[in-house]
Order: structure tokens, then sequence, then C-alpha cells
């Protein structure tokens, strides 16, 4: 019994965080819902879109609104990566991200294919990654460690206002990582419609698996330089970041020079569809 009690209890702890964690992210994730609501009502949508009819522009706001709310809707079960990875399990991540790209790229052209409408377009766009978000969560929580799942009971304020302050900055990453991949959408939606998008989509699609298949070394590491750094190990981390660094930028590179040229012949090779994108934009990506 005395060699139990201690791991016992440090399971205790770690539920009680993952849970205030959980139930918190669970909260701003409601407000955001309500705020959401109001914009979509309220917010001058009109003026995003100019020359739009007043059919097109509902169509821009509901598929703006469905982005958002996707985001949003992950929020909590963001948790379940964060356990993995602090439990050194992070290489189950990349898998879950993997399973929503091919998810979110097979929907999208099941919409292209059928000529869905633009919230169709845009509920494909954001169907994967939450998938993958769902699946993850389910698998940690119910699979991998069942007892570390939130349970309700768990809420202890002063506990989730420690977690809010030092979590900000990798919420703040982490909304800034979906800006990233979305925001490229609605400024060609607005710039030049939805035809656009659907091209612009599968070229960013094709160019996303590779940073996917680096986080299968990078990603799952962090939670090891951390422990490496508190035991003052600060040779082993230099030399490991450096490695998989230079590794990882290697194979980007490598991978960058086939796809650049290739994009709009791989893009075909998948769909059919001639799409042919500019070589700044492959670049870019």
């Amino acid at each position: 019994l005395p060699l139990r009690a201690k791991p016992l209890k440090r399971s205790a702890e770690a539920r009680r965080l993952v849970s205030n964690a959980f139930l918190l992210l669970a909260g701003l994730a409601g407000a955001g819902f309500l705020l959401l609501s109001a914009g979509f009502l309220l917010l001058p949508w009109g003026r995003w879109f100019p020359g739009a009819d007043a059919d097109a522009v509902k169509e821009c706001a509901l598929a703006a609104t469905v982005l958002a709310a996707a985001l949003l809707a992950g929020l909590p079960l963001t948790t379940g990566q964060r356990t993995v990875s602090a439990a050194q399990m992070g290489y189950w991540n990349p898998c879950w991200d993997a399973l929503g790209a091919v998810v979110s790229l097979g929907a999208l052209l099941a919409v292209i294919a059928s000529h869905g409408g633009l919230v169709a377009l845009a509920a494909a766009y954001a169907a994967g990654p939450l998938l993958g978000l769902i699946v993850g969560w389910a698998w940690v929580f119910f699979k991998l460690r069942p007892e570390l799942r939130p349970h309700w009971g768990d809420w202890d304020r002063k506990t989730a206002g420690g977690i809010l302050g030092e979590g900000a900055c990798y919420l703040v990453l982490q909304l800034g990582g979906v800006l990233l991949a979305s925001v490229g959408v609605l400024i060609i939606l607005h710039q030049s419609g939805a035809e656009e998008v659907g091209h612009y989509s599968l070229v960013a699609k094709l160019f996303q698996f590779g940073p996917q298949v680096a986080a299968f070394w990078f990603a799952p590491l962090w939670p090891a330089y951390s422990e490496a750094l508190a035991r003052g190990d600060v040779a082993w981390s230099h030399r490991m970041m450096t490695r998989v660094t230079v590794a990882c930028a290697a194979a980007g590179l490598a991978g960058c020079a086939l796809l650049v040229p290739l994009a709009g012949a791989l893009v075909h090779l998948w769909t059919g569809a001639r799409v042919e994108p500019v070589l700044s934009l492959r670049l870019a990506l």
C-alpha cells in the first residue's frame, strides 16, 4: 500500500488539472458561441463582401460562422492532445491530425464534385480537424488514460485560475495556428469567390502533408525537453533540438522541391480537375 499511494495521489492530482483545464476551455468555448451568435446577427457582413447580393452575403456569413464554430467546438477537446504530450506519448497527436486532414480532403473533393455551396465547403474544410480532435480525445480518456478523464467534481476556482494564467500563451498560439490555416480561405473568398477557395484548399492541403509528417519527429519531444531542462541537462536538449530541426528542415526542403513544380499535376491526378496554382502561391505554401 505505501508503494501504491504515491502513484495514485499523482493520478488524482493529474486528473484534477486535466479536469479544470477541460472545464475552463469548455466555458470559454461557450462564451465564444454566444459572441459568435451575436456577431452573426449584428456584424455588418455586407461591408466585408462588397459587390455581393444579399443572398451571397448571407452565405458568406454562414460559412465564416461555421468555421468559427468548429474552432470553438474543438477548443476543450485539445486537452486530449496536451495530456498525451505531457505523458510523452505525443506521437499519437499527428495520427489524429492526419486523420482529420484525410477526412477534410475527402469532404472537400466530395463537395466540389457535387457542386456544393459555400457553406458546405466551409463545413467540409472544418469537419476533418474537428473529427480528429473528437477521436483523439475519446482515445486518450477512454483507452490510453481513463484515470485522467475529466470530472465535474474536480472543478476548483484557484486551480482553474492558475491554469488560465499559465496557459494563456498556449491558447494564443493555438488560435494563431488555426487562423493561419483558415484566414487564407476567407481572404480568397473575399477577393475571388467560392470557386477559387476550392482550388486553393486542395493545393494547401497538399502542402500541409509535409509538416504533419515532421510533427511525428518534432512535437513529441516537447515534454522531453521540458524534463531534461528541469534536470539541468541543457546539453542534451540543445543537441537533440538541433538534430531534429536540421532533419525536419532538410526533409521539408526536399518535399518542397517536388511539390512546387508538381502541385498542379498531383491535384489533377487526385481529382481530375485542372488546377494551375501560380508560382507565388506554391512558393508561399
